[in-house]
């Protein structure tokens, strides 16, 4: 374990910033003195130090993960429904378009789809600050104050957050490219922060 020099939290061996407070566990090459706590500083100020806040980059290769490990879990789901969509037979594009049994099923996939991503997301975010991707590329979500997320806060993130993230041509989650804090507008309305872990 290794104990934080700013606030004596004890965090994971792996971890290269405070789980508690968000001082770096690292030290710089010049000397021994840590990085600055980020929320040692203004908002809106830049310091020199390496960035802790995870980029677009690292979100996206999360994003990426976490949806082939969503489409392996819908799979058992899907595939039968696709298999008896192909198995039947419709005079014309009209009528597959107006089949009850065919609008049923496609409201049953959204409702899955949605269902699956949004609980695999809540629950994974509430137990552990992080999907399975963001495990595996190294990052996690906080509380703008470094603190642990509120189970609130994880639903307003992953329902309301992301889905005015997504209304624009997804520009909401673009934007974490261009922030200075690397916050995806999902980000800016629960309030939380993605940062690096190792």
């Amino acid at each position: 374990m290794k104990v934080c020099k700013n606030c004596g939290f004890l965090n994971q061996d792996n971890f290269s910033f405070c789980n508690n407070c968000g001082w770096s566990l690292e030290t710089i090459e010049e000397g021994p003195r840590p990085y600055p706590s980020p929320h040692y500083y203004a908002f809106d100020y830049v310091h020199p130090f390496p960035s802790i806040y995870a980029g677009f980059w690292m979100r996206l290769a999360a994003y990426l993960v976490d949806s082939l490990i969503i489409y392996a879990m819908l799979l058992p789901f899907f595939v039968p429904i696709y298999i008896y969509l192909f198995s039947r037979t419709f005079s014309s594009p009209e009528e597959l378009a107006k089949n009850g049994a065919v609008i049923l099923l496609q409201l049953v996939m959204l409702v899955l789809q949605y269902g699956v991503t949004w609980g695999y997301n809540i629950l994974m975010l509430g137990k552990y600050q992080a999907t399975l991707g963001k495990r595996i590329v190294g990052i996690q979500v906080v509380k703008s104050d470094f603190s642990r997320i509120d189970w609130g806060t994880i639903v307003i993130r992953e329902t309301v957050g992301k889905f005015l993230s997504g209304l624009i041509c997804g520009l909401g989650f673009i934007w974490a490219g261009f922030d200075p804090k690397k916050q995806a507008w999902h980000d800016k309305i629960a309030n939380t922060l993605v940062i690096r872990t190792k």
